[in-house]
């Protein structure tokens, strides 16, 4: 058996990152494309490989020479101004190799693990073609690794004219169009193709699961092509419903071509929705998007809020002084605390603590501190029993409240990034009506509002739905060995505390998570005790946490 690997190409696909380097070595993470390909054929015993190699050949050779001394590696160099696709490279490899017949043939499409050579030799030796499902689909993608007859590949190198539209499909279409019996061998590899930058950082995760955690808290999002299951981001995940996604979908052309609407039309559509005055109203690209202005407006003023909450308050307000969120939320105790001319922060629900404080309390609150200001983030209220302030807001004047909310917890949609912001103060809009743009929307995103009036009921079942979800995934989180306790929550996530006294058991148990599952969630440990935040999923879903969490614990 010898291995072919057919490095002569330059990639321009991945540049600029090609530029300096041959694809073959990009490094990622630990290693490289062809120290992929090397290691895999080691654990399989295989120690006879021929590189073909052209374009910036002499770094192939020193890097073989520097990372793999005791490997006996013979290069085949593809003559200047021939063609260097995988095929023209396979038949140049023939040439200067006319012993060899058990042809291992790998091209250098992405990072692989020994468990595609493996089932590439328990094949026949004609023709077969590696390949592995695709996520969501029932077609296979091809990895590029191929095993066949010397006689096969001289046949496949003479039926290529040496035209350019012959080999833009790749050695597989090759493979394909010439042995139309071809083997398919598909096998849920360790695999993972590079062909831009973006692929990159999605390889390394594949590959190197000790550095999961650090690539995801790098990242932050992105992580749709990652392949992580994700438990830390609360949304709805009955919602949005098909009829919806796929309203969605046939509005896209037209949608990706189109600019939204102006500030004062998105406030009065969302504003339709939620039954409020447009004017008190200002839809936000993400709640997030208010947090600057908020700190610019806030400026000296001094600001309490809870602990533990959002890091992105903490972020914001860096040594503020802070009311413990203990599961519960004593009001009454905490008037003395109350900055006069400050600001007052309320979560509620708070993240990740679950812990709701009732509209009321709150709307009693305020009114007892006039000169305070008072940030309420209900973000995740639809799913607990009380009140969303915004309603009450309609028949009361409370000029020194400010709700936030985000519409992605709710509506499931973080990607679009939806919020708004609604006050009583006409000072505080004019302000915000001059810091916002005009288009502070994608025509995606307004769209979206437009259904929501469409598919209400859709939404109110669904969260119905979710509060039942979380209700039985706490029933079975509770029964896990080495849970100690599965806080009540009014948002559609749970905080777990974990047995014993060590706080880093909630970092060991996340990084297993990531390392073993692919799996992902919040690590809210404190200097007490070792914590996770997780977001309810369809009952499905919480099922196969559970078996994952119960396994790392």
């Amino acid at each position: 058996m010898t291995a072919i690997i057919l490095a002569a190409a330059d990639d321009r696909g991945l540049r600029p990152l090609t530029d300096t380097v041959h694809k073959a070595l990009l490094p990622i993470g630990h290693s490289t494309i062809l120290g992929s390909f090397l290691d895999a054929l080691l654990a399989a015993s295989i120690r006879d490989v021929v590189i073909v190699v052209g374009h910036r050949a002499d770094d192939i050779r020193h890097y073989c020479a520097a990372t793999y001394p005791d490997l006996a590696i013979r290069f085949v160099s593809v003559v200047d101004g021939e063609r260097t696709d995988d095929v023209a490279a396979l038949g140049r490899a023939l040439l200067a190799e006319p012993s060899i017949d058990d042809l291992l043939v790998m091209c250098v499409d992405g990072l692989i693990g020994a468990e595609v050579i493996a089932r590439a030799l328990a094949g026949p030796l004609d023709a077969v073609m590696v390949s592995t499902p695709q996520a969501g689909s029932d077609a296979s993608a091809d990895i590029g690794v191929f095993r066949f007859s010397r006689a096969v590949g001289e046949s496949l190198v003479k039926s290529i004219d040496g035209s350019v539209t012959a080999t833009q499909g790749g050695m597989a279409a090759a493979v394909n169009a010439m042995v139309p019996r071809l083997q398919a061998v598909t096998v849920d590899a360790h695999w993972m193709p590079v062909h831009s930058p973006n692929d990159i950082e999605a390889a390394r995760f594949h590959f190197e699961p000790s550095s999961r955690a650090e690539i995801l808290d790098r990242m932050g999002g992105g992580r749709w092509n990652l392949g992580v299951t994700d438990f830390s981001t609360p949304y709805n995940a009955r919602y949005p419903t098909p009829a919806m996604v796929e309203a969605m979908r046939n509005a896209l052309p037209s949608l990706l071509r189109s600019q939204s609407s102006t500030q004062p039309v998105l406030n009065e559509k969302l504003a339709w929705y939620l039954g409020c005055d447009a004017g008190r109203l200002q839809v936000l690209h993400g709640s997030s998007q208010i947090q600057p202005i908020f700190k610019r407006i806030v400026g000296t003023r001094p600001v309490l809020m809870p602990s533990p909450t959002f890091r992105e308050y903490s972020r914001l307000y860096p040594g503020a002084p802070v009311f413990a969120d203990t599961g519960t939320i004593d009001l009454e105790s905490l008037h003395p605390q109350v900055p006069e001319n400050g600001v007052v922060l309320f979560v509620s629900p708070n993240r990740p603590t679950g812990t709701v404080i009732g509209t009321e309390s709150m709307l009693r609150f305020a009114e007892q501190h006039p000169h305070t200001s008072f940030i309420i983030d209900e973000s995740f209220v639809d799913f607990s029993d009380e009140t969303p302030v915004v309603s009450r807001l309609n028949d009361e004047f409370h000029p020194n409240i400010v709700v936030i909310k985000s519409l992605s917890a709710v509506c499931g949609v973080p990607g679009l990034r939806l919020g708004y912001i609604y006050c009583q103060n006409p000072e505080l809009i004019r302000v915000l009506y001059d810091e916002i743009p005009t288009r502070n929307l994608g025509a995606q995103a307004e769209h979206f509002l437009e259904l929501l009036l469409a598919f209400r009921h859709d939404l109110d079942e669904s969260v119905d739905r979710t509060r039942e979800d979380r209700s039985q995934f706490a029933g079975q989180l509770a029964t896990l060995r080495g849970i100690s306790a599965v806080h009540p929550s009014g948002g559609n996530f749970l905080m777990l505390t974990l047995a014993g006294d060590d706080p880093a058991a909630g970092k060991r148990a996340r990084t297993q998570l990531l390392e073993r599952f692919a799996i992902d969630v919040r690590d809210v440990s404190n200097t007490v005790s070792a914590r996770l935040c997780v977001a309810v999923r369809l009952p499905v879903e919480n099922s196969l946490f559970c078996d994952a969490l119960g396994a790392v614990l």
